[in-house]
């Protein structure tokens, strides 16, 4: 028999209720003109921090489902949570790799580091604090004033 413990119907319910809002918010044409999934074009740091830190916070409470799931070895949760984490996954890259040409770079780099930072954490703590380092970047710094290789400026 299936159980499903409190923590985990809450862990749902969150991930529910920001997977509405999100599908509301790009619905109604939010003025911060997101465009989740897509890797093509530029995006400003106003709407750069939103998605990144909506899809982080996202992915950490998905973290904690998944393992509540796996321990209370419920496969039907479990197997949910990890689908809901790539998308947030996919969604944190591709407003990464955005973010990365709005600041004139190829958007690969973004993912080139990520990896790197994934498999050097294995071996060397102090790569793991390269993805601040690069958070920090891409959070601080303006983007290439007017139009760019990878389209118009996104600041008006």
């Amino acid at each position: 028999m299936v159980s499903i413990s409190g923590i985990s119907v809450i862990y749902g319910i969150i991930i529910l209720v920001t997977t509405i809002l999100t599908v509301a918010c790009l619905r109604m044409g939010t003025k911060l003109n997101l465009r989740w999934l897509t890797v093509k074009g530029r995006l400003n740091r106003q709407s750069f921090i939103f998605a990144y830190l909506a899809s982080s916070v996202l992915i950490v409470f998905n973290t904690m489902a998944i393992l509540e799931a796996a321990n209370a070895d419920n496969l039907i949760l479990f197997l949910t949570m990890l689908v809901a984490m790539a998308m947030f996954i996919a969604i944190n890259m591709s407003v990464s790799m955005r973010r990365v040409q709005d600041l004139g770079y190829p958007g690969w780099y973004y993912v080139v580091a990520y990896v790197i930072i994934i498999l050097g954490a294995q071996w060397f703590t102090a790569i793991s604090y390269l993805q601040y380092i690069i958070s920090a970047y891409l959070i601080f710094f303006r983007g290439t004033i007017g139009t760019n290789v990878y389209g118009e400026d996104t600041v008006k």
